[in-house]
């Protein structure tokens, strides 16, 4: 098998690897590589989202401002407007009670004409009674020299002139109560349909300036009041019903469904759910609070009451976000300037919307996650490579633990072995030496009995040496 140099970077010493132990050394590089690259695209990809966040933000901002500005400008417009009418109004109002005062000095010549003729008929009557005071003198003065038939015939005529006087008279007098009459009502009325038609302009002209008042204070405050649909409704129901409009539209594979499974006693709301390919690439975790639900001021809540709740409900149903759609604390500007990001590393990834940004929200979402779903899909492949591996790893270290548990036990065998063998040489050497000194012991036996002879066995034994010379 083929060996490798490989120089320590720390110590300096160079020592020779196989090529599988080379290969396993370049695999941990390059997951290594792949990691920071990984750790790198996730940087990138957070940093775009918070990117696409704050531009979305500064973009409402604007928006809500122009929007403003516009409805600001309209106002100081119908202010304008008002004022031109108003003055117009009070132009033709004048000219009109002009007008008035004309048909006043008009009727009043009329009155004085008709004046003079009662005060002249009424000197005529004076002068009709002086010259019949005269006439009833005459005729009685004409009594005394005449019959009783031409004193009553004088008085018939006198009586009659009196009668067509007094009609002619009151005749007069009445049709000049019903000039004035008629006169006073004329005028009255024709300033009242003036003063209405005026009064009718002013009103409608507020009313328009209070509409625009209303929203640019709605847009000001970005207040959901303005949702007629709102009223009579649950908030819940509202926004269930905005998502069942657009599903059609853009959220084909989406689910947004009412949670219903209790966990450790609590739950959500709602939870949207986002697929492509089979493949999850986005969730949420919605909670809805309506001021409805607190009205009184005792029982009145911040949002931030409920952040808690709503983060360990995304962490037992495992979604991604958290989304408070409130309509809480209308009064604070934090909450009314759109979209709020309130994410902490306590609440990571929690925003608190108005109702009427929740489909904004959710698409500004997706389209965030869809530009990473490739990305996620590489995760999952990569994952799954990194599962595969991590087994193969596991079954290599399984197996190298079972060969060195082996390897060791045999080891210990060996040198068991080793000793017993050592210990047999150590005892046949000894045996050996034992024997060799034996056999040295037997060669110097043997060279003494070589050397042995009667001459030596009879030295000092004369006896026995006479004995055997004599056999």
């Amino acid at each position: 098998m083929n060996k490798k140099e490989i120089k320590c970077p720390n110590c300096l010493t160079i020592f020779k690897i196989d090529e599988e132990q080379y290969a396993l050394i370049l695999q941990q590089i390059s997951n290594k590589e792949f990691n920071e690259q990984l750790e790198a695209q996730k940087k990138d990809l957070e940093k775009n989202y918070n990117e696409n966040i704050k531009r979305i933000k500064e973009q409402n901002k604007k928006d809500a401002e122009s929007k403003i500005l516009i409805l600001e400008n309209q106002i100081k417009s119908l202010e304008k407007e008002r004022e031109m009418l108003k003055v117009s109004a009070d132009s033709k109002i004048q000219l009109e009670i002009k007008k008035i005062e004309e048909q006043y000095r008009e009727k009043d010549n009329e009155i004085f004409k008709q004046k003079t003729q009662i005060k002249m008929l009424n000197q005529k009557i004076l002068d009709n009674e002086e010259s019949q005071k005269k006439y009833l003198e005459k005729a009685l003065e004409a009594q005394k020299k005449s019959d009783n038939l031409e004193f009553n015939k004088i008085l018939n005529d006198l009586n009659q002139q009196l009668r067509e006087t007094s009609f002619k008279k009151e005749k007069l007098e009445k049709d000049l109560d019903n000039i004035n009459e008629k006169n006073d009502l004329l005028t009255k009325n024709k300033i009242n349909e003036l003063k209405n038609e005026h009064n009718n302009k002013i009103n409608i002209l507020e009313n328009k300036n209070k509409l625009l008042l209303d929203e640019i204070e709605m847009y000001k405050n970005f207040k959901a009041k303005q949702s007629v649909k709102l009223i009579g409704e649950s908030l819940e129901k509202h926004c269930e019903s905005e998502f069942m409009k657009v599903k059609a539209l853009g959220f084909k594979n989406a689910v947004f469904i009412k949670d219903n499974e209790i966990a450790d006693g609590t739950k959500g709301d709602f939870i949207y759910r986002d697929y492509e390919d089979g493949i999850e690439f986005i969730s949420i975790m919605f909670e809805m609070k309506n001021e409805l639900e607190n009205s009184l001021e005792r029982n009145k809540k911040r949002n931030k009451d409920f952040f808690e709740k709503l983060h360990k409900d995304r962490i037992k149903k495992n979604c991604e976000y958290a989304i408070l759609v409130s309509m809480l604390e209308q009064d604070d500007e934090t909450y009314n300037t759109g979209i709020v990001d309130v994410s902490t590393p306590e609440f990571p990834k929690m925003f608190v919307i108005r109702p009427q940004f929740f489909i904004q929200i959710i698409s500004l979402l997706k389209n965030a996650a869809l530009n990473s779903l490739k990305i996620k899909k590489e995760l999952e492949e990569n994952r799954q490579r990194n599962i595969d591996l991590t087994k193969f790893e596991d079954n290599i270290n399984k197996f190298k633990v079972d060969f060195g548990s082996n390897t060791e036990k045999a080891a210990k065998n060996f040198e068991k072995a080793i000793k017993e063998i050592n210990a047999a040489i150590e005892k046949l050497t000894n045996t050996r030496d034992e024997l060799v000194k034996s056999g040295k012991q037997l060669r110097f036996a043997n060279d003494k009995v070589q050397n042995i002879s009667l001459k030596k066995l009879t030295k000092d034994c004369e006896n026995i040496k006479k004995q055997i010379e004599e056999k």
